[in-house]
């Protein structure tokens, strides 16, 4: 790849990452945010050169925000109404009940457009709120910061800093389901990344802490159960080389290492927890084949050592595919499949394998309405036992953009659950539908 290439894929990359996210925001958004693991990828691939436009992508200045201006500043605010109904309310086939919710979302970024470093800023909320099931309610709320420095034509350094706090899903973790739901966690995850490009090559490291927090859980019995022996501490460092083979196709090589400690040193059965080191090295093939497809294939290899005897160490095959296929302006395909290793929430296991595979379709049968479909098969194994859990979540949403200033969006989901060992929960079928209506300036 070239020098003007690979200037253009790191502030592409920068950009994506924190300002395209709320100015698209919406139903896919919150299916997106509903699967996001606790523990985020340590690098996310940047595989678009620009030679594709997805349907979420295409530009018509008609429907762009215009936001607020000050010199180089601009500010764009957002307000999303959302009202519906579940079903299943607990994620429990054992205790179903169905409520109505309503959720309100202010977004506000901030972002400079100067010719040289960027400061972007992003702060919102989810004020989700239940008719009858209280314990639903939650006050969500996310601040992120990020800045980058460009030093020379060739090296660029970015600060990042987010402070979060939501609810955990079902899909994210091998939690229980119904205890998933009324989990409250608070994250904040500073980083430090320099990107180095020169003709074909481009180096790139990143130094980052992640630290959890989970709140009590208040069930609908009243009783009370503490996650303290949950908190914890990541400290990771992950180094990457790509090499461009040609201006569509990179090759690439990641090593990770990450050393994770709990704040309690015993768990509430007085076995030890889960402090250890994990190693893991990924390679493959970022591509950007111009009106065909775009993405990256990677496989290797991770590694888990605990310091407790009690558990056994763990290694095996890692995947991440992300994929994008361009059958027409009209109709993007997205393919996904990806395979980890993660701390287990079992009092007798250390860690289990988390195996996902995904499709979305995103059509737009007008230049303003815009219809989605996705599907995602989730498998957890707890290691060395056959304690398997599978889950499904499926959706179909159609957004509709009528003006720059506002947007209506529904979504109908549903998701499925059937464990096959009690470690790796409950069984559950929840149907959920919802209305967005978003303002925006």
């Amino acid at each position: 790849m070239t020098d003007v290439v690979a200037r253009g894929l790191r502030s592409r990359a920068f950009c994506g990452s924190i300002v395209a996210l709320p100015l698209l925001a919406g139903a896919g958004v919150a299916r997106a945010q509903a699967i996001a693991p606790l523990v985020p990828l340590t690098l996310e691939p940047t595989y678009n050169r620009g030679r594709n436009i997805a349907v979420v992508e295409q530009f018509d200045p008609a429907f762009q925000p215009l936001g607020v201006r000050s010199g180089s500043v601009l500010v764009y605010p957002s307000l999303s109404i959302v009202t519906g109904a579940t079903n299943n309310v607990f994620n429990s086939n054992s205790f179903k009940r169905s409520d109505a919710f309503y959720f309100l979302q202010p977004v506000v970024n901030v972002t400079t457009d100067l010719p040289r470093h960027k400061v972007d800023i992003v702060a919102s909320a989810d004020i989700q709120r239940y008719a009858h099931e209280q314990l639903r309610n939650q006050n969500a709320y996310a601040l992120t910061g990020q800045g980058r420095l460009d030093i020379g034509r060739n090296l660029q350094i970015t600060g990042r800093m987010q402070y979060s706090r939501a609810s955990e899903s079902p899909f994210a973790s091998d939690l229980a389901a119904d205890v998933s739901v009324l989990s409250i966690f608070t994250r904040a995850s500073p980083s430090l990344t320099a990107v180095y490009s020169a003709g074909r090559t481009r180096l790139t490291a990143r130094a980052e802490r992640i630290s959890l927090n989970f709140d009590d859980i208040r069930f609908v019995s009243g009783a009370i159960r503490s996650q303290r022996e949950r908190d914890r501490s990541l400290d990771r460092l992950t180094v990457q080389a790509e090499y461009g083979l040609s201006p569509s196709i990179a090759a690439f090589a990641q090593v990770t290492y990450e050393a994770t400690d709990y704040k309690a040193p015993l768990r509430s059965d007085g076995r030890a927890n889960r402090d250890g080191k994990a190693y893991t090295v990924l390679t493959g093939l970022n591509f950007d084949l111009a009106g065909l497809m775009r993405g990256t294939i990677g496989g290797g290899y991770a590694k888990r050592n605990f310091d407790a005897a009690f558990y056994r160490d763990n290694s095996g095959f890692i995947l991440q595919v992300q994929s994008e296929f361009f059958l027409s302006p009209l109709t993007t395909i997205g393919l996904g499949a990806q395979r980890t290793i993660q701390d287990s929430s079992s009092p007798f296991n250390g860690a289990y394998t988390d195996t996902r595979a995904s499709v979305n379709i995103d059509h737009a049968l007008l230049r303003n309405l815009i219809l989605t479909a996705n599907l995602t098969r989730v498998n957890q194994k707890l290691l060395d036992t056959d304690a398997t859990s599978r889950l499904t979540i499926a959706g179909f949403t159609a957004k509709y953009q009528s003006n720059r200033f506002i947007s209506i969006a529904a979504n109908v989901q549903y998701g499925h659950a059937r464990p096959g060992a009690l470690p790796l929960g409950i069984a559950f079928d929840e149907l959920r539908g919802q209305v967005t209506l978003r303002v925006r300036r």
